[in-house]
C-alpha cells in the first residue's frame, strides 16, 4: 500500500515476479475502501451504505416476525444487525469522526437517527438527545470510540506481555 495525496509522479513501480501492479485510485481491503490519497471518507461511505442496507434488514425482518410495532424488539434488532454492520472496521475509517460534533455530519448518524425517530414516530425535527435518551441508545460515535479504544488497548497489552 503507498499513499499519495499530490505528486504522483513520484510513485514507484512495484511489481511480482517481473509483472508490474497495476496502479489504482481505491481498493477494498478487509471489508473497507482505501483511497491513493488515505482518505477514510471513502471508506465511511461505503460502511455507511452497509448500515443502510443493514437497517432495511431490520425492516424486513421486524416485518416478516410481525414485531415492527414493539418498540424493543426493533431497538433489538437493530443492535444486532444494523449496528454491527456500521462498527464494521471503524478502528480505521472512523477515526476523523470520534468527537460527537465531527459525527453528526456522517451519513451513518443520519440514518442512525433516522431509524430511531421512525421507530419512535416522531418528526425528522426532533431534537436528537431526546430521541437516543427515549430509546437508551448513544449517539453513533460512542460505538466507534469505544470499538477504537477496545481495539488499541488489545494492542498496548499484546505489546506489554513479554514474549514466551
Amino acid at each position: 500500500m503507498v499513499f499519495f495525496s499530490k505528486d504522483t509522479s513520484a510513485i514507484p513501480t512495484f511489481t511480482f515476479d517481473g509483472t508490474p501492479l497495476e496502479l489504482v485510485t481505491h481498493f477494498k481491503y478487509l471489508g473497507f475502501t482505501l483511497t491513493r490519497d488515505g482518505s477514510m471518507h471513502t471508506a465511511a461511505e461505503k460502511m455507511a451504505d452497509n448500515l443502510r442496507l443493514a437497517i432495511a434488514r431490520v425492516y424486513r425482518t421486524g416485518s416478516s416476525k410481525g414485531i415492527t410495532h414493539r418498540k424493543h424488539a426493533m431497538l433489538w434488532l437493530f443492535q444486532v444487525f444494523a449496528l454491527t454492520a456500521g462498527l464494521y472496521g471503524c478502528q480505521v475509517w472512523a477515526t476523523f469522526s470520534l468527537t460527537y460534533d465531527s459525527s453528526v455530519t456522517t451519513r451513518a448518524h443520519v440514518l442512525h437517527l433516522g431509524f430511531l425517530k421512525k421507530l419512535l414516530g416522531v418528526k425528522k425535527g426532533t431534537d436528537t438527545h431526546c430521541v437516543l435518551r427515549k430509546t437508551g441508545q448513544m449517539p453513533i460515535f460512542f460505538y466507534w470510540f469505544r470499538c477504537t479504544i477496545r481495539f488499541w488497548n488489545s494492542l498496548f497489552t499484546l505489546f506489554k506481555q513479554p514474549p514466551s
